[in-house]
């Protein structure tokens, strides 16, 4: 077993690295508890924060849309709601979302995403490769991420040219876009 807490964006993050019931190694990672629904209410506010990231800068702002997507989800807003709201929002904008917390750990090596809605594993040092708490909900999220990737590295991904094989930032990424209704497929090496 083993844990520890990483801090993204100010925040503490948990990893717990153990055997589940079965005596197989999961990795979870404990990131802050928001609502899906409050999330999903800050959507339009994250896409104009993404054309425009010193938004993100705006605590009022943040805090005033934080509290309107609270109360449309009928979900209690406390002290703690502003950063737990930033951390998802920088996670997103500025991170690769989903995989933020394997990309900040130190002890993952790779990261393998095989589609929608199966647990992304990882090589975690002196374990192997383990299942994680992490999944993308849809292709499209996945095909997001690449595209992403993709442009940050100074390539193109298309239905004309899916695949992406780049190393950038010490990482060595290999991606296949979900088109077709073939799933998402994205490994993530570090060097």
């Amino acid at each position: 077993k083993r844990e520890y807490v990483l801090n993204i964006y100010k925040n503490p993050i948990g990893i717990l690295v153990e055997k589940n019931d079965q005596g197989v190694y999961v990795y979870n990672a404990v990131q802050p508890l928001v609502a899906e629904k409050v999330l999903e209410e800050l959507n339009k506010f994250k896409q104009k924060a993404k054309a425009n990231p010193s938004l993100l800068e705006n605590n009022v702002l943040i805090e005033t849309k934080a509290r309107k997507a609270y109360a449309k989800a009928s979900q209690n807003y406390d002290e703690h709601s502003l950063q737990k709201i930033k951390y998802y929002l920088q996670r997103d904008i500025y991170g690769t979302g989903v995989i933020d917390p394997l990309i900040f750990d130190e002890n993952v090596r790779t990261i393998t995403i095989e589609g929608p809605k199966k647990p992304i594993q990882v090589d975690f040092s002196n374990i192997g490769k383990i299942k994680t708490n992490l999944k993308y909900k849809n292709n499209e999220d996945v095909n997001k991420l690449i595209q992403r990737l993709a442009k940050e590295s100074h390539k193109t991904v298309n239905e004309d040219n899916p695949i992406l094989d780049v190393t950038f930032q010490g990482l060595k990424i290999e991606a296949t876009l979900g088109i077709g209704g073939a799933n998402s497929r994205l490994t993530i090496k570090r060097l």
